[in-house]
């Protein structure tokens, strides 16, 4: 007899594993091995079955012998009873009016994960905006394994996202050119003697906010995620030939890469030590929107992040 195998819901296939022999024996000596067949990976039952062949001591084939009868088992799988939680959060919008709707159909999971090879499938987008406002943009979602719709397994919760229409910009005319005056001859300056140099000063940002080269520190502000875990601020910046990379230090070691656009960049830290990252950095004062890939979960995904860097808190490092 094929035992009854049964187990609550995880995505995987639950198949077939024990037997028992209910009726007659084995004669001493004779070992019996059996083949399953058989299995169930969404809820519901299915049969168990197995082949038997029986060998002899010195292994010879010996089934012909037997007279054997199998009696088939049953494959369960039952319902998740502590839900799988996931949270899914729809994307902002914005633009500047033009006639059309606004919505969004982007969305990405930011807490929790999903079992297996389950997959995500949005239903219904709701909401969106024509004219110039604000609005609210939820959907609603079903999780699938292959054709199979396994939702009951999960406890979704939807984070709406906010979708913004601002007024239509009007051009400014383009004022008409004015002729300039012929300059009146002006005599040659006397030459100003040369000064002395001066020492050069410890490297400062300039007025017009560009950057000399060397170390920096400056403050951040962070979004996103759940909160377990965030960049550290103030974060360093490294100024070289003009270019500026921020040095982003995490209070994680789960962080395998990171993504700007479609570009990623992967971490420069020691072994054992928390994630650090170098990425370019082009913009003060604006929202930078980042994804970090986090590995702390069952499965690798990306978490949405939105950071600021404050210009008028760098200040450089001396030495």
């Amino acid at each position: 007899t094929v035992e009854n195998v049964s187990g609550e819901y995880n995505a995987q296939p639950l198949t077939p594993s024990s037997y028992i022999i209910s009726a007659g024996d084995l004669v001493d000596g004779h070992t019996a091995t059996a083949a399953y067949a058989g299995e169930q990976t969404v809820p519901g039952t299915s049969t168990a079955s197995a082949r038997f062949s029986i060998s002899d001591a010195e292994g010879r084939d010996v089934t012909g012998n037997y007279n054997i009868s199998v009696i088939n088992g049953s494959i369960t799988v039952t319902e998740r009873s502590e839900k799988q939680p996931l949270t899914v959060k729809v994307a902002d919008a914005e633009k500047e009016y033009d006639g059309s709707p606004l919505d969004s159909s982007t969305y990405t999971i930011s807490d929790g994960a999903l079992l297996g090879k389950d997959q995500l499938v949005p239903i219904a987008f709701e909401g969106g905006i024509t004219d110039v406002g604000e609005g609210e943009l939820s959907a609603s979602f079903a999780v699938k394994n292959g054709e199979t719709d396994v939702s009951s397994n999960y406890a979704i919760t939807v984070l709406p996202g906010k979708v913004v229409i601002t007024p239509p910009v009007t051009p400014e005319p383009t004022p008409e050119p004015t002729p300039e005056p012929t300059p009146e001859p002006t005599p040659e300056p006397t030459p100003e003697p040369t000064p002395e140099p001066t020492p050069e000063p410890t490297p400062e940002p300039e007025q017009n906010g560009s950057l000399a080269d060397g170390t920096y520190t400056v403050n951040l502000t962070f979004e996103g995620g759940t909160g377990k875990a965030r960049i550290e601020s103030p974060a360093q910046l490294i100024v070289s030939g003009g270019k500026i990379t921020a040095v982003l230090r995490w209070s994680s070691k789960n962080y395998d890469y990171m993504r700007i656009g479609e570009t990623k960049y992967y971490p420069v830290n020691a072994a054992g030590e928390n994630s650090v990252f170098e990425v370019p950095l082009s913009v003060f004062d604006q929202p930078i929107t980042i994804y970090g890939d986090t590995v702390a979960m069952s499965e690798p995904h990306e978490i949405e992040y939105t950071l600021t860097f404050d210009s008028s808190s760098i200040q450089a490092v001396n030495g």
